[in-house]
């Protein structure tokens, strides 16, 4: 599952990178227990790497780590995606109604927008990597309002990372949706016609939600 040599930036980030790609892939199952022992032998590493990219990924809320019991793969329901994808709408909406558009987060909303476009067009559509350009995006949504405390609420809501791992599978079909979606909110907003960038904003994360919670049935 987890074979191979490493060979970029450090140990922890190379592990964490391997664990995080295999969770996306839904090769470990929600709930399931990690076993950190057969991790470090699969990638040859001791366990303490093992250690360090689990407790990354437990801070970013794909595991769950239980004091004296075990690391588990982080087990999200119907009313888990519902909260969360409430709170993130209510974010986005009031940061892109309330914020200030200014010519340099024009410039950095395009410059995501166009970095997903060549990702879109490459032979090898990578989809992680595609993840996290629409999360800086939405960051950058956020930024507008100018408020510290909602950017970090928005950052701890971690809804990228459940997205990842629940579209992984159609990852290309759903991308080409959102691409279309993020190139009418730039555009709305650079010719100052915020009412129908909130409205498309809103739209947007209504249609995540409830992809969503098609899947999480439980």
């Amino acid at each position: 599952m987890l074979n191979g040599p490493i060979v970029l930036k450090t140990l922890t980030d190379e592990v964490y990178r391997r664990i995080r790609l295999s969770l996306f892939q839904n090769l470990y199952k929600p709930g399931e227990q990690i076993d950190i022992g057969q991790i470090s032998t699969q990638l040859n590493v001791s366990r303490q790497p093992v250690k360090e990219a689990l407790n990354r990924l437990a801070q970013e809320g794909l595991m769950e780590i239980r004091p004296r019991v075990g690391t588990f793969v982080r087990k999200f329901n119907r009313i888990d995606v519902l909260n969360i994808m409430e709170a993130r709408r209510m974010i986005e909406v009031f940061a892109v109604t309330n914020g200030t558009v200014d010519p340099e987060s024009l410039q950095a909303l395009e410059k995501e927008t166009e970095l997903m476009n060549q990702m879109s067009e490459k032979k090898s559509f990578e989809y992680l990597a595609y993840n996290d350009a629409d999360h800086k995006f939405h960051m950058l949504l956020v930024g507008l309002s100018r408020n510290e405390i909602l950017v970090n609420s928005f950052v701890q809501l971690n809804t990228h990372y459940i997205t990842a791992r629940a579209f992984y599978a159609n990852a290309f079909e759903r991308m080409i949706s959102q691409y279309a979606q993020h190139t009418e909110i730039l555009h709305h907003l650079q010719q100052g016609d915020t009412y129908k960038a909130v409205a498309i904003v809103d739209a947007h994360i209504r249609r995540a939600q409830s992809e969503l919670l098609k899947i999480f049935i439980d």
